[in-house]
């Protein structure tokens, strides 16, 4: 484990030699959401020898640092900034101040025990089901 925490920077590094050097591969493409995305962005801006394509389930705000913006991508990053304040009253207020009962907007968070019980018992009939097969393959 690394003495303290890694950031994006790091991560693409490790990963691209990873890639690259371990597994022998000289071009890949990225997908990445949340933190997964901020090392795409990191691994296309280091490596855009070795990176094909990127692809994204979050789109990050936060990756290239400001004095190394291009007009374009500050002009981008200010809109997303702009969209956030307008759009995203909802989600800070339940971020900051949830209004919903324990369990009832992040309930994975907030009581961890109920929301695997309740997954248990969603994909219980599957297993069971499963296992009833590979009994009578027997």
């Amino acid at each position: 484990m690394p003495e303290k925490p890694i950031q994006a920077i790091t991560t693409a590094k490790l990963w691209h030699k990873l890639i690259t050097e371990v597994i022998g591969h000289k071009q890949y493409v990225c997908q990445g959401g949340d933190l997964g995305a901020a090392v795409t962005v990191q691994l296309a801006y280091l490596y855009p020898e070795s990176v094909k394509a990127i692809h994204f389930n979050l789109t990050p705000w936060f990756s290239i640092p400001a004095d190394q913006q291009t007009e374009a991508e500050k002009e981008w990053l200010a809109e997303g900034e702009n969209y956030l304040a307008r759009e995203m009253d909802y989600f800070r207020m339940q971020t900051n101040k949830p209004k919903m009962p324990r369990g009832g907007h992040f309930a994975a968070l907030e009581q961890p025990e109920l929301f695997v019980d309740d997954l248990r018992a969603a994909f219980r009939p599957f297993h069971e089901e499963y296992i009833l097969e590979q009994e009578n393959e027997t």
